[in-house]
C-alpha cells in the first residue's frame, strides 16, 4: 500500500512532464508550417452563381476579409451551362458547397424537387437556432414560404422582388397635367390613363402611349385573376380554374386593353433618352435599376399594382426571390451556414459597395433600410421618395406558392407556368388577338392532362 501511495505522484509527474512535450511538439510543428495544411487549415467552401455579379461577388470578398476560418471561392458559371453543370456535379456526389437557387416560378431549376429529392441540405434547424440573430420576426411574411418545400427550409433568402409595379414617366405625365398614379388606382384607370397618353403623327404612327400589350403578359393576368377573386387552379388540383366566373371576367378585362387599343406598341421605347411611354407594368427589379444602371435621363416615379376595380383587391403578384443553398454533399454544412448568415445579413450593404446600388430589395433588416434610402442621387425623384411606400405595400400583394395538393404538381409546376405564359402571349398579340374562350380550353385541356400524368 505504501509503495501504491507513493507511486501516484511519480505517475502524475511523469504525466505532466508528458503532456508538456507533446505542447512543445505541437508549437514546434506550426512554427515550421508542419500542420498548416492539416488540423489548423481554412475550411474552404466554393460558392457557383450564374454570370459575374458585383453585389455577389463583393459580399463574399467582405465575408474572407471578416475572419480566417472560411474562404469562399465564387465560381461565375455561364447563364447557359449553370443549371446543367451543377445539377450534374450534385448528381455524381460533388458539386459547389453553396450555390444559387432559381427562386422564380418558370426557372428550370426547380428547387423544390431538389429539396423533396434530398439535394439540398434542410436549413429549417439552423433557422431556428439563430432566427433572433439574423432577425427572421422582421423579414416579411411571405419570405420563408417561397423559400420552403413542406416545411422545409431550401436556401436562405437575401433579397426578392415582386411583380406588376406601376413604373411611370413623371416627365410625360408632367407635361400632361396629369396626376402620378398612386394606391388608389384600379385596372379601369390605368386602362383609361394609357389610352388618354396615345398620340400618333400625320401618317397613324405612334409617338406617344401608355401600356404596351407586352405588359399586360400573364404575371399581370395572373394577378388579376387573384384579385377578382378567382384562382388558377382548381382545389383539387386536377385542372384549371380560369372558366370560373371572377377569373374569366378578370382575363377579359386584360384582354380589352389590346382589343380596345389601350395598349399598343410604337414610339421610343422605355429606356430610350427619347422614351413616349407613359408608364409600364414592371417587377420591383426592373424598375430600381433604371438610373444606375442603364442611365436613364428622364425622371421615373414608381406606384403600386392596381386594384381590382370590383373587389378592391391588389393580392397575387408572383415573386422572384433570391436564394443561397447548401448541397447535401458538402462536408462542412456549419461552415456553409455561417457564410450564407453573413450573406443575407451583408447583401445590401455590399451591393452598394460593389455595385453603387441595390437591385433587388433585401431580406434583412438592415439591408432594407439601405435599400430604401438610396436615395435621390442614386435613383432619381420622384422614384427614391416612391420606394419608401411602394415597397411594403407591394410586399403585400406577394402570393404564396400553391400548396402541391397534387404531387404531380411539384415536378411539372414550372412547365405549366411556361404554358400559360406562352399561351397567353398570343391572345395580346396584336397579330393573333386568340380569343380568351380559346384560350381557356386549350390551357384547360393540356393541363389537366399533364395533372393526370399525361405527357
Amino acid at each position: 500500500m505504501q509503495r501504491t501511495n507513493v507511486g501516484v505522484p511519480a505517475m502524475q509527474t511523469s504525466g505532466r512532464w508528458l503532456v508538456r512535450a507533446l505542447v512543445l511538439a505541437v508549437f514546434l510543428l506550426l512554427a515550421h508550417g508542419g500542420m498548416t495544411q492539416t488540423a489548423w487549415a481554412k475550411v474552404v467552401l466554393e460558392f457557383a452563381h450564374w454570370d459575374a455579379n458585383p453585389g455577389i461577388e463583393k459580399t463574399w470578398e467582405l465575408f474572407n476579409a471578416s475572419q480566417d476560418e472560411i474562404e469562399i471561392v465564387y465560381r461565375a458559371l455561364p447563364w447557359e451551362a449553370y443549371l446543367e453543370s451543377v445539377l450534374l456535379e450534385m448528381a455524381t456526389g460533388a458539386g459547389p458547397d453553396l450555390f444559387s437557387l432559381m427562386g422564380w416560378e418558370t426557372a428550370d431549376m426547380n428547387f423544390r424537387v431538389l429539396m423533396r429529392d434530398g439535394l439540398l441540405v434542410d436549413l429549417t434547424p439552423y433557422l431556428e437556432r439563430d432566427r433572433d440573430e439574423i432577425g427572421v420576426s422582421e423579414w416579411f411574411p411571405f419570405i420563408i414560404p417561397l423559400a420552403s418545400y413542406q416545411g422545409k427550409l431550401a436556401g436562405l433568402p437575401y433579397g426578392w422582388s415582386v411583380f406588376n409595379a406601376i413604373n411611370y414617366n413623371a416627365d410625360l405625365f408632367d407635361a400632361a397635367g396629369v396626376a402620378y398614379p398612386d394606391d388608389t388606382w384600379t385596372w379601369e384607370t390605368l386602362f383609361d390613363a394609357s389610352k388618354k397618353f396615345i398620340r400618333a403623327d400625320g401618317e397613324g404612327n405612334i409617338v406617344t402611349r401608355g401600356l404596351a400589350p407586352g405588359d399586360l403578359s400573364w404575371w399581370a393576368a395572373e394577378a388579376m385573376v387573384w384579385s377578382a377573386g378567382g384562382q388558377v387552379f382548381n382545389d383539387e388540383q386536377t385542372g384549371l380554374a380560369l372558366s370560373a366566373p371572377a377569373a374569366r371576367t378578370a382575363l377579359d378585362r386584360a384582354a380589352q386593353f389590346v382589343i380596345e387599343g389601350a395598349a399598343v406598341d410604337g414610339g421610343a421605347g422605355w429606356g430610350s433618352p427619347t422614351s413616349s411611354v407613359a408608364f409600364r407594368l414592371a417587377p420591383l427589379h426592373w424598375a430600381t435599376v433604371d438610373k444606375p444602371q442603364y442611365g436613364v435621363v428622364y425622371r421615373t416615379g414608381l406606384a403600386p399594382t392596381p386594384k381590382d376595380p370590383v373587389t378592391g383587391q391588389r393580392i397575387g403578384n408572383s415573386v422572384e426571390i433570391m436564394l443561397t443553398a447548401v448541397n447535401a454533399n458538402t462536408k462542412h454544412s456549419d461552415a456553409a451556414w455561417k457564410a450564407l448568415k453573413f450573406f443575407t445579413e451583408n447583401f445590401g450593404r455590399a451591393s452598394l459597395e460593389g455595385w453603387g446600388m441595390i437591385q433587388f430589395t433585401p431580406v434583412s433588416p438592415s439591408g432594407l433600410e439601405a435599400f430604401l434610402r438610396q436615395g435621390a442621387d442614386v435613383l432619381g425623384d420622384p422614384f427614391a421618395t416612391d420606394l419608401l411606400t411602394v415597397v411594403p405595400t407591394m410586399a403585400a400583394t406577394a402570393r404564396l406558392p400553391e400548396e402541391a395538393v397534387n404531387p404531380v404538381l411539384v415536378d411539372i409546376y414550372p412547365e405549366i407556368k411556361n404554358l400559360l405564359a406562352n399561351e397567353w402571349g398570343k391572345v395580346i398579340d396584336p397579330s393573333q388577338r386568340v380569343p380568351v374562350y380559346q384560350f381557356i380550353e386549350t390551357v384547360s385541356r393540356n393541363v389537366q392532362s399533364r395533372l393526370a400524368g399525361g405527357e
